[in-house]
């Protein structure tokens, strides 16, 4: 959003004359809020432990870390999606029906992913959600750490990164 508020406002235009490449606005863009994103994911794990007393069997650094990637990999789709988008509304409709809507539903977080249908498998498993919620439970309820988990840890930073650099190719600075 923060990159599609930028077009549609027009502080986008002094962007286009300073010399910032690319790589340095995005990742400008994606930083910031994979760090907000882990101060509220810290908020919400200490009320797992203190209020809901969920036990953390496994490691706290891991399961920050695995955070992270995960906050990536949501970032990185969303950013390249914002980049072809030129409305903030747009991107937050795209965003509601592409990823929340279903991540809420088919990430397993309220009901086990159907394992009936294939099509509901695979779209469960490209959300990254769905690695996180399964991340999230190994290392909460089942002493998991990064070891364990590793296939689900690479395929968030693909997830993230691919999207990442797709952006950064196509990004263009200037005003359509």
């Amino acid at each position: 959003l923060a990159v599609t508020r930028e077009k549609e406002l027009g502080s986008f235009e002094t962007l286009a004359t300073t010399p910032i490449r690319a790589a340095e606005y995005l990742l400008g863009k994606l930083i910031p809020y994979i760090v907000f994103g882990l101060v509220s994911a810290g908020v919400a794990i200490l009320l797992a432990l203190g209020w809901f007393h969920v036990p953390l069997r496994g490691s706290l650094i891991d399961l920050v870390i695995l955070t992270a990637f995960y906050l990536f990999a949501s970032l990185g789709e969303t950013l390249l999606l914002s980049s072809f988008m030129t409305s903030q509304g747009t991107a937050m409709r795209v965003i509601l029906l592409i990823f929340f809507l279903p991540s809420f539903f088919m990430a397993g977080i309220i009901l086990p992913i159907d394992s009936r249908s294939g099509v509901a498998q695979i779209a469960s498993f490209v959300l990254p959600a769905t690695q996180y919620v399964q991340m999230s439970r190994g290392i909460f309820l089942k002493q998991m750490g990064i070891p364990e988990l590793f296939f689900q840890a690479l395929y968030l930073l693909v997830l993230g990164g691919v999207p990442t650099a797709i952006a950064m190719l196509f990004f263009k600075k200037q005003v359509d």
